[in-house]
């Protein structure tokens, strides 16, 4: 006599063959059938109904219902935990952390992940206690806890080494290593992604293999080691490419992007961010995105579109509040605190970094509060706060000898230069500056070699003008192309036209700082009367410097 199969197993597999073949639509209203029938007779599949439970959330997270999907994998926990299932448990209890870092909520994601440790713990699976440990550590981070996010990378390290769990080690390897970085410990931070790229080549996994390999370009950036970074993204990404794996490859792509970006190329930057960003929109998490969208949005800025750079950096920030990623929305922060700076509005500026620079303080990240530093203090330097500018300065100083922030070291000796230049004046001024410059080209940072320059201008006349513009054309800068074709304009005793049609220029993309630059210089050569007006213009947006530099050429007529 056949034994008649319990509907609700029924229709557990008929959704499983959907499942199975990729159709989660189909799966879903079967599941939630399946769910139903399976409960009406008490405790008559226990494991079933969890593993169908946990099914039907995977088929609304898909669907894009998060809510549902949190339901069911906690009715999935609470029904194995009474059955006594406890690998049924443990994947419930950690994907319904996953769907809380979706939202953002890290104290749920927390409180799952302990409640999937333990779960694990007690069924013996130590792949699954690796797991849970690292996703802990990364919640931690995300939250900014970094040292109990150490903490919980190296449990599971440990753990996974003494079972001779490869994977798993190279794991919280890897997250340990990540972490090292962000915290400027390189040394370290190398040493655990060569572990990492030892177990990659030795278990044959491409995909862990390419991941060490980009991590270790990592490195090499963060030490200014351009050439060995742009080498080990090549190979990471030539093996992620032939691969498919689209996210791994663009997120590649956006570190060779950073590369081209911080050596001028910014249309080039620009060009892969985009191309990354689309990838990315389709495969990429939530962080990434906007991490991406934000490097874009500061390539953009700096070839003058100001106007599409916000509307990105605005989309970016909306995002990140959705997520409650606070330290993206700090760094959006300190971004649009320097587009503040460049459409002139320097008081406003101001108060935006003072924001940036305390939240980021609290992030624990070095290389992130210099580089905040470093922008708050261009907007010091524009209002003359000498004062506050040297204590950032000191304090970023400090972070960049202290982790042996390499890539920053010449950025805060050009930012040294523009503020003793300031407080000196005159062909003193212009020397420092133009020392800088030549420091600046030495590390082959062309962009900040060339603001240098444009600086020096200032104080005493370049030997070669055409030159500045050679190379403002070369890096694509469109504030800095405008800037060097004025100090030529000057150099030549060009007309009032050529400087006119620079300042609508540079109005037209809102860059109301260099427009008054270059006013400045153009009143100088052939309106001196025009400078008192420029002066008090300046005072009112808070550009002192340039009300300063303004009174001074009035002085000289």
């Amino acid at each position: 006599m056949t034994r008649e199969v319990h509907p609700g197993l029924r229709l557990a597999a008929e959704a499983d063959a959907c499942f199975a073949a990729g159709d989660r639509v189909q799966a879903e209203p079967l599941y939630a059938a399946a769910v139903e029938a399976l409960t009406s007779v008490e405790g008559s599949a226990p494991k079933a109904l969890a593993r169908a439970l946990i099914r039907h959330a995977l088929c609304l997270r898909a669907s894009g219902d998060p809510s549902r999907a949190a339901q069911a994998l906690e009715r999935a926990a609470r029904s194995a935990r009474a059955a006594g299932l406890s690998a049924h448990e443990a994947e419930a209890s950690r994907l319904r952390a996953a769907v809380a870092e979706q939202r953002g909520d890290l104290e749920t994601v927390d409180r799952w992940l302990r409640r999937a440790l333990t779960a694990y713990t007690e069924g013996g699976s130590v792949k699954g206690a690796v797991a849970t440990l690292n996703a802990m550590g990364r919640a931690c981070r995300a939250s900014g806890d970094l040292a109990r996010a150490c903490a919980r990378f190296e449990q599971a390290q440990k753990i996974a080494a003494e079972a001779g769990y490869l994977e798993g080690r190279a794991d919280a390897l890897e997250n340990l290593g990540n972490l090292f970085r962000v915290q400027a410990d390189l040394e370290a931070a190398e040493a655990a992604f060569e572990a990492v790229l030892a177990v990659g080549e030795q278990t044959g996994d491409d995909a862990l293999t390419a991941r060490a390999l980009s991590d270790l370009g990592n490195v090499a950036a963060a030490r200014d080691q351009r050439a060995r970074a742009m080498g080990l993204y090549e190979r990471a990404r030539a093996i992620q490419v032939a691969a498919g794996d689209a996210c791994a490859a663009a997120s590649n792509m956006c570190n060779m992007a950073g590369l081209w970006a911080r050596s001028g190329r910014l249309k080039d930057a620009s060009e892969a961010y985009r191309e990354a960003l689309a990838d990315l929109t389709e495969v990429g998490g939530a962080r990434v995105v906007i991490d991406v969208t934000l490097l874009l949005a500061q390539a953009v800025g700096k070839l003058g579109d100001l106007v599409e750079s916000e509307q990105l950096l605005l989309q970016a920030a909306e995002r990140a509040e959705a997520i409650d990623y606070v330290a993206g929305e700090r760094r959006i922060a300190a971004t649009l605190a320097g587009h503040e700076l460049a459409a002139g509005r320097v008081d406003r500026s101001r108060e935006r970094h003072v924001a940036a620079v305390a939240g980021v303080r609290d992030d624990g990240v070095p290389a992130d509060e210099v580089a905040v530093l470093l922008g708050a203090t261009d907007a010091d330097l524009a209002a003359e706060e000498y004062g506050v500018a040297s204590a950032r300065m000191e304090r970023a100083a400090h972070l960049v000898h202290t982790r042996d922030l390499v890539r920053y070291k010449a950025l805060l000796a050009f930012a040294e230069a523009s503020l003793e230049a300031r407080r000196r004046g005159g062909a003193e001024a212009a020397f420092t500056l133009l020392t800088a410059a030549d420091l600046l080209d030495s590390v082959d940072r062309p962009a900040e070699a060339l603001a240098a320059r444009l600086s020096a201008a200032d104080f005493a006349p370049p030997e070669d003008p055409r030159e500045l513009v050679k190379v403002a054309a070369q890096l694509g800068s469109a504030a800095a192309k405008w800037d060097a074709q004025s100090v030529l304009a000057v150099a030549n005793r060009e007309g009032p036209e050529a400087f006119e049609a620079l300042i609508s220029q540079a109005r037209g993309c809102g860059m109301e700082l260099v427009a008054l630059a270059i006013e400045r210089r153009c009143a100088e050569l052939h309106c001196p009367e025009r400078l008192d007006d420029l002066a008090a213009q300046a005072e009112a947006c808070g550009a002192s410097w340039q009300a300063r530099l303004c009174r001074e050429a009035r002085s000289r007529a």
